[in-house]
């Protein structure tokens, strides 16, 4: 990679994501649950664990490569056709899990609810991207929670981020 002129390297999430074992066989038909996360850690499965990211960036590094990772903040897993909440949240994340009135937003789904436009910045940031739980990315603990993941990353030797569905995540200044 680093003789081709490369110098970064960007990787699916880390997070620890839903379950696999429903819906497909394989993790390569299931590709798109690594975006349904049900933590704010580094995870133990799929992809490899935070020995394996620790090793990916050390190694990385020695050709001059910087890894950058995937984050997803704006929301976290479900259960098939948005029937709640998948369960695995509740095992890695207690504390959102059990609040879900204070750090989600209430299930609205941004394509139908609120139309499709970006002109409305209340259905971007507060809208169910595909049915999924929705984040209140405003709550100073799903903050946390977010900040303690990236910090996470940083320790293992990460360099920077991409943030999928960022234009999704909401401030405390939006209105």
């Amino acid at each position: 990679i680093a003789e081709a002129g490369f110098t970064a390297v960007q990787t699916s999430p880390v997070q620890q994501p839903k379950s696999y074992n429903a819906l497909a066989t394989s993790v390569k038909q299931s590709w798109w649950k690594l975006y349904q996360p049900v933590s704010f850690s580094i995870g133990d499965a799929w992809l490899g664990n935070k020995d394996d990211l620790t090793s990916l960036c050390s190694k990385a590094d020695e050709y001059g490569i910087k890894i950058i990772v995937d984050i997803v903040a704006n929301h976290m897993g479900n259960v098939q056709d948005y029937e709640g909440y998948a369960s695995e949240i509740e095992t890695y994340e207690p504390q959102l899990f059990n609040n879900t009135s204070q750090y989600f937003h209430p299930y609205k789904d941004g394509n139908q609810d609120f139309g499709t436009t970006d002109e409305n910045a209340y259905s971007v940031t507060r809208g169910s991207l595909g049915g999924l739980p929705d984040l209140n990315t405003s709550d100073a603990y799903v903050q946390g929670r977010v900040l303690s993941l990236l910090k996470e990353c940083i320790d293992c030797g990460v360099s920077g981020f991409r943030f999928d569905a960022a234009k999704h995540i909401e401030t405390p200044d939006d209105g």
